[in-house]
Order: structure tokens, then C-alpha cells, then sequence
């Protein structure tokens, strides 16, 4: 299991916001929400609109970076501050929408 996470350890809480389209999904979070989505490669499109939805930290069920393509999504939401953990496996896709989370840690 591979984190791709920000640079200080922290503890993040928040609501949980599950979508497999990250677009769509930024049109729901609400600030500091924790966005659960299942993308591998994200894109800067998709990026771009996480970071304005400004979520606690952005929760993804596949390696936001395969190195199969030149995806810029991971890079622009770690620039702003969100905690990015990659890889988590299918099963973060069964959090209920709306579950308070926590996430500690950081590299």
C-alpha cells in the first residue's frame, strides 16, 4: 500500500463524500470534508476541482499515479495543502456517506 501524503504530520476529520467521478464529487464537499474517490492516474481537470472544494483530505481507493500516463492531479492536490493517501483498496469504497472519519499521520 503506497500514501502519498503532505509533508507534516497531522490529524484530519471530517465528513465523508464518496464518488468514483471526482468532478462530480467536488460539486457536493463541503469544507473539510474528506473526499473518498477510486481513480487511478488523476488528472488535473478532476484536480483542480477537489482543490476548490477544499477537502480535508482526498482518500483514494486506487494509486493516484501508475506512471502509465503523466497525471498532474496528485502533485496539484499535495501544492495545496490536502492530504493525498493513495492506494487503499475497494474496500474505503464502503464507507457510508456522511461517516465522521479521522485520518492521523503524514511523511
Amino acid at each position: 500500500m503506497s500514501e502519498t501524503l503532505s509533508k507534516e504530520s497531522t490529524v484530519r476529520s471530517g465528513r465523508v463524500r464518496i464518488d468514483d467521478r471526482p468532478k462530480h464529487l467536488a460539486t457536493r464537499l463541503e469544507d473539510g470534508d474528506i473526499a473518498v474517490i477510486n481513480v487511478a492516474d488523476l488528472d488535473r481537470e478532476s484536480a483542480e476541482a477537489l482543490v476548490a472544494a477544499a477537502p480535508a483530505a482526498v482518500l483514494n481507493a486506487q494509486p493516484s499515479l501508475t506512471g502509465r500516463v503523466r497525471a498532474m492531479g496528485p502533485r496539484l492536490i499535495l501544492d495545496a495543502g490536502i492530504a493525498l493517501v493513495d492506494d487503499l483498496g475497494q474496500d474505503i469504497m464502503t464507507l457510508r456517506e456522511g461517516q465522521r472519519v479521522t485520518g492521523r499521520g503524514g511523511k
